[in-house]
């Protein structure tokens, strides 16, 4: 491929992803209103503080609190660069910064297809698959960290390979491992889980001194690698260290002896521990790994392989499988899958193992053209299938399904309406309905703390602080109500299972009372709580 056919690919995939979040207007999901909210504290000097509490885990005792405990920071620096601007009787947002880096997606994966097969066609269809790639166009335009680990992964991956294949041992063989620390400080930065991105830098170092039995050259690389990665991370262990007095935030661990799903809004947190996790029974620990083993190989398929791509991904990879760059990803990858099945079986099903795994996804989109020509070649000799005639027609099909299937699932959950609203934007708009009602009635002012299901939502939309709804029904809600003085409690029909009872009226509480019920909300006010 030529510089003209990347720059051509890359305004195109910027007029694409503009388009999608014009059309999208706000984050509207929790995890990017995570890092959208945070990132506009950021931008007007709030720092790394956060108004809400979105889990307990740490054991907060109040707001504000510190920010990006559990989400790493870097998207929500990236996101603290943004276009605000009105569109109907709503402001709505462009988050910049994301758009240009999503754009670059399609463009590396022109230039990793072209480079397993030298084929311009074959770039041009890698990255139109990267583009229009059915589920990843919802989230190009938000500030998340898909695009970010998809680049920054790409980019180790390629550095990885390239540097474990010299023969020659030099200072530009040195100091390329601080290029790879400070990749890995940034892939750490985007998630917690990117560490491993520098535990994989080390071992593929470690490798190399199997070869290389030269203290000289590998210990000013060692030095280099653990220098770079603490360029970037060292102030955010600092910023720990301050608050905390240890390099990681407490109470993340807890997270290893989830029962259920609904545990990580646990209040209070501490029974979170290996002797209850052990005593909930084998089957329990079994079922939800089963579980969550099934759903990570469905996101797979549906997700990363966007079902069609699947086999030629496949056959992609088998016949390119001794390329280093593959070697790497494959390693990551089982590392990921297994992390975010057996370790972290409900984050890794709720959404963890399709972040982490996108460090390889331009890879496996680069891989279909490989897969697509060795099925040409085999039309070729069992149909007599001309293979140039037959690979053009395969590529547009391809691609024109994949595109059609894109816009089916945009339209879907961006453009279609329900009761005259976006789907995208059905929850935020509840929120905004709520505020409005509760601020005519007089709920809410400077000091109301709101108890809701979302609370980086319901902060990005009424700039108003809440906690989350704890989980263990009415008593936990009583507590942490009492501990964090929240006024108003604000459910929906996606409430947690231990309040269906009081949610549909079978159970009471006289320190609770409605006063507003909106579509398929209900707001209660908290009395005196004892």
């Amino acid at each position: 491929m030529t510089r003209k056919d990347y720059a051509v690919l890359f305004l195109l995939s910027l007029i694409v992803i503009t388009t999608a979040g014009y059309l999208q207007k706000s984050a509207g999901y929790m995890d990017a209103e995570y890092y959208a909210v945070t990132g506009r504290g950021l931008l007007s000097g709030k720092g790394f503080t956060q108004d809400f509490l979105w889990n307990y885990l740490d054991d907060p005792s109040g707001i504000p609190h510190p920010s990006n405990t559990y989400w790493m920071p870097l998207a929500s620096i990236f996101s603290a660069i943004s276009v605000s601007y009105k569109q109907g009787d709503q402001f709505a947002t462009l988050w910049v910064v994301f758009i240009i880096i999503s754009s670059f997606v399609p463009l590396l994966t022109a230039r990793a297809a072209f480079s397993f097969t030298s084929r311009r066609s074959d770039g041009w269809m890698a990255g139109l698959l990267a583009l229009f790639s059915g589920f990843y166009l919802l989230y190009y335009a938000l500030p998340e960290t898909f695009t970010l680990g998809m680049i920054l992964g790409f980019i180790m991956i390629s550095n990885l390979a390239r540097i474990i294949s010299v023969r020659e041992f030099n200072n530009q063989w040195i100091l390329t491992w601080g290029i790879i620390g400070i990749i890995s400080g940034l892939l750490h930065l985007s998630r917690a889980e990117g560490l491993l991105w520098f535990f994989l830098a080390l071992g593929c170092l470690l490798f190399t001194a199997t070869k290389v039995r030269k203290a000289g050259i590998l210990l000013p690389a060692l030095l280099l690698l653990i220098g770079g990665y603490l360029l970037v991370s060292g102030a955010w262990f600092a910023r720990n260290i301050e608050y905390w007095g240890f390099p990681f935030p407490p109470g993340t661990n807890r997270t290893l002896w989830l029962e259920y799903y609904d545990q990580t809004f646990l209040f209070p947190a501490d029974s979170l521990t290996f002797q209850n996790w052990i005593q909930s029974g084998i089957n329990s620990i079994s079922r939800a790994r089963l579980d969550a083993f099934w759903m990570n190989i469905k996101s797979a398929i549906a997700v990363q392989g966007g079902i069609l791509l699947v086999p030629l991904i496949i056959s992609g990879w088998w016949f390119k499988r001794t390329d280093k760059r593959l070697v790497l990803a494959g390693i990551y990858y089982v590392i990921i899958f297994l992390l975010m099945t057996v370790v972290f079986p409900f984050a890794g099903s709720r959404g963890g193992y399709i972040h982490s795994a996108a460090g390889v996804q331009i890879l496996f989109w680069a891989l279909v053209p490989v897969g697509l020509d060795k099925f040409i070649q085999w039309g070729n000799r069992k149909r007599g299938w001309q293979m140039e005639q037959a690979r053009f027609v395969f590529q547009i099909g391809i691609i024109s399904i994949m595109f059609f299937m894109s816009g089916i699932v945009f339209f879907q959950r961006v453009i279609a309406t329900t009761n005259g609203v976006s789907n995208w934007l059905i929850d935020e708009n509840k929120y905004a309905n709520v505020q409005k009602e509760l601020d005519r009635m007089g709920h809410l002012d400077g000091e109301s703390l709101v108890m809701i299901k979302n609370p980086p939502g319901w902060n990005l939309i009424t700039n108003s602080p809440a906690v989350v709804i704890p989980d263990g029904g009415i008593t936990s809600i009583r507590l942490a109500a009492k501990i964090f003085s929240a006024t108003i409690l604000i459910i929906d029909k996606d409430h947690p299972k231990a309040l269906k009872n009081f949610f549909e009226g079978r159970e009471n509480s006289p320190e609770m009372e409605l006063i507003l019920t909106m579509e398929d909300i209900k707001v209660y006010r908290l009395l005196q709580l004892p």
